[in-house]
């Protein structure tokens, strides 16, 4: 993940208590210098009037313009190539707010790529609509948005009657509507622990994941032996049917799929519980 700062290029992050009520995080690690900046990820002070978490303070004398007092995102972008799949504050699993259709609040006509097999939604507020072809079909409109599962590579979104915003977003997402311009926009990707306290932003490496299917195992690149799959069990993003459900019909049951890779240092995990019966279960 890349991040870009404005002007000024000094950040702060640290965990503040306070009332609700009180300054924002950042403003009263701020405290009363008189130049600088201080960011905190762990905030959620402007939640409430603006969506968003986190909290910023800028001052700056030499450019007053500069000043600032609110949420990260608007000084922050988030410039990785993709949504990211963070935990929410309720211990599910989801994609970080984002819009991928370009001039939301000026909607026109255009083509978004997407990814085969992988699930969006598209919201419409106005008083238009939004007609899905090729990789997703429906009529899109305010209160009446439309899922589905794309199917190629290319999603063409036809605009008419002049809506007043349109968002295109990949799903299980974290509520929320974000403005575009001239390009995608993506909030920054706040993660929770497992108790709902927030941790901050997650920044990670890039990665691939070798293992194709991961939550679809009844595919044909995994090969069962003695074991059946179902795609009927409820997975992290607590969305019912997204994960795999293997049952075995025999002893040794396996579902296996062949990965060739260069040898280097790799992590291997996945997310797996017992739903009925006893014995051995390995990786």
């Amino acid at each position: 993940m890349a991040m870009s700062l404005g002007p000024l290029g000094l950040g702060l992050t640290s965990p503040l208590v306070g009332q609700r009520g009180s300054p924002s995080q950042a403003a009263a690690r701020f405290g009363s210098r008189t130049d600088g900046i201080v960011l905190s990820f762990v905030d959620d002070t402007f939640y409430a009037t603006t969506g968003y978490y986190g909290s910023a303070r800028v001052k700056d004398i030499a450019t007053p313009a500069n000043n600032y007092n609110s949420h990260p995102f608007g000084l922050l972008t988030y410039t990785s190539p993709t949504v990211k799949m963070v935990r929410g504050s309720n211990g599910l699993y989801r994609y970080q707010k984002h819009n991928l259709f370009l001039n939301s609040g000026a909607p026109v006509t255009q083509s978004i790529t997407t990814l085969a097999n992988a699930t969006y939604q598209v919201l419409v507020t106005g008083s238009g609509t939004v007609t899905l072809t090729n990789a997703g079909t429906g009529v899109a409109s305010a209160g009446s948005p439309v899922s589905f599962t794309a199917s190629s590579g290319t999603l063409t979104c036809t605009v008419a009657g002049g809506p007043t915003t349109v968002q295109v977003v990949r799903t299980p997402v974290e509520a929320g509507y974000v403005a575009t311009t001239a390009a995608r926009l993506f909030d920054l990707p706040y993660e929770w622990d497992e108790f709902g306290n927030l941790l901050g932003i997650l920044t990670e490496d890039q990665r691939v994941n070798l293992a194709l299917w991961g939550s679809d195992l009844t595919n044909a690149v995994w090969v069962k032996t003695n074991i059946t799959a179902a795609k009927t069990a409820t997975g992290i993003t607590g969305v019912a049917n997204s994960a795999t459900t293997l049952t075995a019909t025999a002893a040794n049951g396996t579902a296996l799929q062949s990965i060739t890779s260069a040898s280097a240092s790799r992590i291997t995990y996945c997310w797996i519980k017992r739903r009925t019966g006893t014995g051995t279960v390995e990786m």
